[in-house]
């Protein structure tokens, strides 16, 4: 699943309980819709966390195709990582089914991650970590088959929520659509409909109404080369 970085291709830690705290102290709890694109760069920038719900980032390609470079859980964050530097950038951020947020106006933000040099570290080593998931995304997609790539999203997006279960099944936690999955991991609806389709037959998964199961022999091969480096050694 990882090839690289210890982070897990296109979803990201939890929010840090430092970082998180400046939201309860500071931040408002609104309901957002489904559809909407939040501000997170110019003069109305919010830095967002997400309560409940669903989001992604967003981003047209050069054919006009829509692609999410990250699906946004429960417990993280939108907009953190461009409130320092203030750049506008293309991606969005959407929100892919009603959620709870609880908001701040980067100003807000800004002031109180600059707080001392203990927080400042704690977003520093968060904003890695999340462009290392960003990296991890990329490089799976350029690299791995597509039914890897759907078998390591869905795993990332599993052990977001619980630990996969290798001899069980495996709800997806979250209902998303053929098309949404396709976003993820670069490839057309009609490809990925195939492949789970066939993973079906074969008794590897299973519909629950609109609820994916995958069973977890399908996950045991799944390639993560930090099953196999030694984490003390400096020389990977």
């Amino acid at each position: 699943m990882r090839q690289v970085f210890y982070s897990s291709p296109w979803i990201h830690e939890p929010e840090p309980e430092e970082l998180f705290r400046i939201y309860a102290a500071y931040g408002e709890r609104i309901k957002v819709k489904a559809g909407v694109d939040l501000p997170y760069s110019g003069e109305d920038a919010l830095v967002c966390y997400l309560e409940k719900g669903l989001g992604a980032f967003s981003y047209l390609d050069k054919s006009g195709h829509k692609n999410y470079f990250a699906i946004i859980v429960p417990k993280q964050t939108f907009g953190d990582l461009v409130s320092l530097t203030q750049n506008r950038m293309c991606l969005k951020g959407e929100i892919l089914r009603d959620s709870t947020l609880i908001i701040l106006k980067r100003k807000i933000w800004e002031e109180q991650v600059m707080k001392s040099v203990a927080t400042l570290s704690c977003y520093v080593r968060n904003a890695i970590s999340k462009e290392e998931s960003h990296m991890e995304g990329m490089i799976a997609n350029s690299t791995l088959e597509l039914p890897e790539r759907i078998l390591s999203f869905s795993y990332a997006l599993i052990n977001a929520y619980y630990p996969p279960k290798l001899e069980d099944w495996n709800p997806l936690p979250v209902t998303l659509t053929l098309t949404e999955i396709s976003r993820v991991v670069a490839a057309n609806r009609t490809t990925v409909s195939l492949i789970i389709s066939d993973w079906i037959k074969d008794g590897n998964a299973q519909k629950k109404g609109r609820q994916l199961l995958i069973y977890g022999r399908l996950f045991q091969n799944l390639y993560d080369w930090s099953c196999s480096f030694d984490k003390s050694s400096s020389n990977p």
